[in-house]
């Protein structure tokens, strides 16, 4: 969520002190300056979320050695969740930069990130279960979980729920940056 309202930030900063005129006066085509903010925004995001989930991991271990049910960081499918828990970050993100030109105001896009993500977890149980495994939250829960169980998806079409959403909300700012004035 963090990661997710600095990257909101990077688009409302802009309309909120009227920079973003300038930026559009410097760059006319308006919908690749958003999709050079998400992928400057990604690209950051990536390498920061997965050095954390490799920390994490290991002072996670740490802890754990202490109850000796410690794996190692080789251990089958620990890299793969680490690596696709940055991607999922990374989605959360871009996410975020599509709130943030969809809505405009950083209160706005950052409360409706946290509904899209946390809400859906609340959410989610009120839905039936075929349904819950493609709420946000959920399926960054599926993204990092080593062992598959029932009413998850299997990680990889976890990260492609996430890259609809990402998709939808990046595609609603396009539309809305390209039709309406800064």
């Amino acid at each position: 969520m963090i990661f997710g309202a600095l990257a909101v930030r990077t688009i409302t900063a802009e309309y909120s002190t009227g920079m973003i005129r300038s930026t559009f006066t410097a760059m006319p085509a308006r919908r690749v300056v958003l999709a050079a903010k998400a992928a400057t925004t990604a690209a950051f995001v990536f390498p920061a979320a997965l050095l954390g989930n490799v920390i994490g991991f290991e002072v996670g271990q740490r802890i754990l050695a202490g109850r000796h049910i410690q794996v190692a960081i080789g251990h089958p499918g620990a890299p793969q969740a680490m690596v696709l828990g940055a991607v999922a970050v990374s989605l959360v993100a871009v996410i975020g930069v599509g709130l943030g030109g969809l809505i405009r105001h950083t209160a706005g896009a950052i409360t409706a990130l946290s509904l899209i993500v946390i809400g859906g977890l609340t959410v989610g149980q009120f839905l039936p279960a075929d349904w819950r495994q493609y709420m946000p939250g959920t399926a960054i829960q599926s993204a990092v979980t080593l062992r598959h169980s029932a009413g998850l998806l299997r990680p990889g079409a976890a990260i492609a729920v996430l890259a609809v959403y990402a998709a939808i909300t990046l595609g609603a700012a396009f539309l809305r940056v390209s039709h309406r004035d800064a």
